[in-house]
C-alpha cells in the first residue's frame, strides 16, 4: 500500500467497559494481542485485565474509571488494534496519540517495548491511584478563549486540552469542577464530566514529578522506526526520556495546535484506534477538508466496530 497513513490514539476519558469486545470475540490478531497482554498484566498484578472488560460484571452502562486498570486497558486495546492493522498490511507513516495514546505510539513506533510500556502504565496507575489528590476533568464545547475571558466560571481550574477550535477540557479537584458545572449548566453550556478521578494535566500532579520520572529511570529509549508527533509540543518527539513521560502527563494536550502545525498533505489517511472514535472528529473540525483524503474512526461504544475495521482494511489495501 503506498499511500500514508496515520494512527491516532487516545488517552484518559475515551475508555469504557466491553471497549474493542466485537474486536477480541472476531478479529484473531486483534485477540492474541490482547490475550498475550493478559498474561503480562496477571503476572505483574494479579488480576485479570480481559475479565475486567468483558467479564460479567462489566455494565457498558457504568463508569469505568479505575486508573489501575483504565490506564493499562487503553494502552492494550490500541496497540492491540495497531497490530491487527499492521497485520493485515496497513502500515502507518505517522503516529499521533494524545496523553496517555502517546504510550501507544511510542510502542507501535519502536521506542518502548511493548512489555515495558505496560510495566510503567501498571507502576504510574498504582501511583497515582493511591497518591494523587482526588478530581477530575470536564470536557467543554467551546473554544480556549471561553476559557480565558470566563474565569469566574473556571475559577481553580486549568486548561488541560484544546482538541478543537470547539472543544476544550479543564482539569481540578473535584469541588471545583462541581462548582463550574453549575455555572456551565446555568448558562447552557454543553460538557460533559470525563470517566476520570484525578486532575489530569495540572498542578496537582506536581507532588508526584519525582516518583513519576522514577518509574521510567531504567527504561531503555530507542529511536522511533516511524514518525511520532506529539499532541503535547505540536513537534516531531525526538527525545524521549523520562522527563518527557512526565511532561505527557503533566503537560497541557494541544491537539488543535498540532494539527495546524502539520504541513497540509491531501494524500494522508487518518485512521482513529481510539476505543470512543472521537478522534476522528477532532481531525476533521481541526484541519481543512484538502489537508487530508479521509478519516476512518474504527471502534465505538454505539457498535459496528468490526464493521468499520472491514471497511477500513479493504479500502486501504485497494488503494
Amino acid at each position: 500500500m503506498s499511500r500514508k497513513v496515520t494512527f491516532l490514539f487516545s488517552g484518559q476519558g475515551s475508555q469504557y467497559y466491553q471497549m474493542g469486545r466485537e474486536l477480541y470475540m472476531g478479529l484473531p490478531a486483534f485477540k492474541e494481542q490482547v490475550d498475550w497482554f493478559e498474561e503480562v498484566f496477571k503476572a505483574k498484578t494479579g488480576f485479570s485485565l480481559v475479565e475486567k472488560l468483558y467479564g460479567q460484571g462489566a455494565s457498558e452502562g457504568e463508569q469505568f474509571d479505575d486508573l489501575r486498570f483504565t490506564h493499562p486497558a487503553l494502552f492494550v486495546i490500541q496497540y492491540a488494534l495497531a497490530m491487527a492493522l499492521i497485520a493485515d498490511g496497513i502500515r502507518p507513516s505517522r503516529l499521533i496519540g494524545l496523553s496517555l495514546g502517546e504510550c501507544v505510539s511510542m510502542a507501535v513506533g519502536g521506542v518502548v517495548s511493548p512489555e515495558e510500556m505496560l510495566d510503567t502504565l501498571i507502576k504510574q496507575s498504582n501511583l497515582l491511584e493511591r497518591e494523587c489528590s482526588t478530581g477530575g476533568m470536564i470536557a467543554v464545547l467551546k473554544g480556549a478563549d471561553y476559557f480565558y475571558e470566563n474565569q469566574e466560571i473556571f475559577e481553580g481550574c486549568e486548561l488541560a486540552a484544546v482538541n478543537m477550535p470547539k472543544l476544550i477540557c479543564v482539569s481540578a479537584k473535584n469541588q471545583t469542577l462541581d462548582n463550574a458545572e453549575k455555572i456551565l449548566r446555568a448558562n447552557n453550556v454543553v460538557h460533559e464530566r470525563l470517566p476520570l478521578r484525578q486532575p489530569f494535566h495540572s498542578v496537582h500532579l506536581e507532588p508526584l514529578r519525582e516518583r513519576f520520572i522514577s518509574i521510567f529511570s531504567n527504561v531503555k529509549f530507542k529511536e522511533p522506526h516511524t514518525e511520532i508527533v506529539s499532541a503535547m509540543s505540536t513537534t516531531n518527539s525526538d527525545n524521549y526520556n523520562a522527563l518527557h513521560m512526565w511532561r505527557v502527563k503533566r503537560n497541557p494536550i494541544m491537539f488543535y495546535q498540532t494539527m495546524q502545525g502539520l504541513a497540509p498533505d491531501g494524500d494522508m489517511i487518518y485512521v482513529d484506534l481510539g476505543p470512543s472514535g472521537s478522534l476522528a472528529n477532532f481531525v476533521k473540525y481541526s484541519l481543512p477538508e484538502q489537508s487530508y483524503r479521509t478519516i476512518f474512526p474504527i471502534m465505538s461504544p454505539m457498535g459496528r466496530t468490526f464493521k468499520n475495521y472491514e471497511a477500513c482494511k479493504n479500502s486501504l489495501i485497494q488503494q
